[in-house]
């Protein structure tokens, strides 16, 4: 997960989770045409942000808490781990 660092100072995270389809959920696809792209409602979850400075955070247990459960909930939705996380531009601020 790259670019962790510029979520901070936003005080709520809205996440698009998945497009429903006249009322059908779309499971980790698009929309075949533009025209149902058009017609698909976006569905979201809101999540707390944080404002802590991140940027020399070199482990997760040193991220803010919600900085943590953010990434956590993209674990989950996603159903893959996050085994890396940027928290700052230099190719160092990986860890």
């Amino acid at each position: 997960m790259t670019k962790l660092d510029v979520l901070s100072g936003i005080e709520t995270l809205e996440v698009a989770t998945h497009y429903e389809l006249n009322g059908k959920k779309l499971y980790g696809q698009m929309p075949a045409t533009i025209e149902d792209l058009a017609k698909c409602e976006i569905k979201t979850v809101k999540l707390p942000g944080w404002k802590e400075d991140i940027s020399k955070c070199t482990k997760i247990g040193q991220l803010p808490r919600n900085a943590q459960d953010y990434i956590s909930f993209v674990e989950k939705d996603l159903g893959i781990p996050i085994t890396w996380i940027g928290t700052g531009p230099e190719r160092e601020a990986m860890f």
